[in-house]
């Protein structure tokens, strides 16, 4: 195996997400990912531009729709700029939340069967 020339763990550890994002060919011409706020309160889902409070199933479930609807509009438009894979990541996301708050988890713990159920059912 070739030797590394230059120490990336180090530099990965101590280089500001601005600068691996400028230099990087792949995060350089993409919107920031989705994260979570240091105290996981909020999520910012990038593919809608907004934050959610992690602990509102009404504020989830909202995105959620937003994040679907999203989803299948870009793919119905033979999305090539990875819209639908942020998408189907958040929704992914917000599927997680909701199964930890909702009274019936099970309806997110497959959020591919909920949204094959959504395109069958033309939600």
């Amino acid at each position: 195996m070739r030797k590394k020339e230059f120490d990336w763990d180090g530099y990965f550890s101590s280089a500001s997400f601005r600068q691996i994002r400028e230099l990087s060919p792949e995060l350089s011409n993409r919107r920031v990912p989705s994260v979570y706020s240091p105290d996981r309160q909020l999520l910012y889902l990038t593919s809608l531009d907004i934050d959610v409070q992690t602990n509102d199933e009404a504020e989830l479930v909202a995105a959620l729709n937003e994040v679907r609807n999203l989803y299948f509009s870009a793919r119905s438009a033979g999305s090539t700029n990875g819209k639908d894979v942020i998408a189907h990541t958040d929704f992914a996301e917000i599927c997680s939340l909701l199964a930890n708050l909702s009274e019936d988890p099970d309806e997110y713990l497959d959020p591919d069967a909920l949204l094959e159920q959504a395109s069958t059912s033309g939600a």
